[in-house]
């Protein structure tokens, strides 16, 4: 999106490169592959489909896959579905029992005028689908949901909660953070904020946006993709065919990959 409301519109643009990052981070040691019947879930898409020629090669990817230890992923996004059947076992909260979620704690609600801190709801959708996303290609992941986004909010108010999402992600000890949303103004504290993620080898999956600009160029910027970190891993799309997405963003230098973007199918609050 082009204004700091930071919804991540859905062009899912980033979600897929993080699977290729939950593969690569993940694949140290793992003594059993993941059913490849998962792969034909109702909430698994053609991204990762053993039918699509154009699909992540997941399915040989599981067949070598080794797990050494948990995955965190922070989704900073609309908050999630507690309950939703396919991603409710995932839900990870730093402080509670065993780091387990309840009906009480399933994360952070960082969005301005939250009535409850610890029960980030999902009445956009975007969150939930990212987070089903995530499930999808890491049946073991453990997901932080940390929600920034309020429609009534101003830009600035959604930044705002968005860089009080980061910091606590990063507090958190996350090994990953997706974050679907930017703008094209820069924020001082949001940027120093993932330098400490960077420091830390926290890796950040950042939309690239989708307004059909070239973002290497200073008055198209896109944040936090632009900030130039070594730990920004910056995501444009394309559809069934290797097609870039006319609505997407690129650049050579700032974009690092494309990935599946296109009728992506995944988890919704029910």
């Amino acid at each position: 999106m082009a204004m700091y409301k930071k919804t991540g519109s859905y062009s899912f643009l980033n979600r897929w490169i993080l699977a290729l990052a939950l593969t690569l981070v993940a694949l140290q040691g793992y003594a059993q592959s993941y059913p490849l019947e998962n792969l034909s879930s109702p909430y698994v898409g053609w991204g990762v489909s053993q039918d699509q020629t154009n699909s992540i090669n997941l399915a040989n990817a599981w067949k070598i896959f080794k797990k050494k230890r948990d995955i965190i992923v922070a989704v900073v996004d609309t908050g999630i579905d507690p309950l939703h059947p396919f991603i409710k076992d995932n839900l990870w909260t730093p402080g509670s029992s065993n780091n387990k979620a309840t009906s009480d704690n399933f994360g952070m609600d960082f969005a301005k005028g939250r009535a409850n801190v610890n029960r980030p709801y999902d009445s956009h959708g975007h969150g939930t689908h990212v987070a089903g996303i995530i499930k999808s290609i890491f049946p073991d992941v453990k997901i932080l949901v940390l929600k920034y986004y309020n429609p009534e909010a101003s830009g600035q108010d959604n930044l705002n909660s968005t860089i009080e999402a980061l910091r606590f992600a990063v507090k958190s000890g996350v090994d990953i953070i997706n974050y679907s949303g930017g703008g094209p103004e820069p924020s001082n504290e949001e940027m120093a904020i993932l330098k400490e993620a960077e420091k830390k080898g926290i890796l950040v999956v950042a939309a690239s946006g989708n307004d059909e600009q070239n973002i290497d160029k200073g008055t198209f910027r896109y944040y936090p993709a632009s900030y130039g970190l070594s730990n920004i891993l910056t995501v444009t799309t394309h559809d069934e065919n290797l097609k870039m997405l006319p609505s997407s963003n690129f650049g050579p230098y700032t974009v690092d990959i494309a990935a599946p973007g296109n009728r992506i199918k995944s988890s919704l609050p029910y």
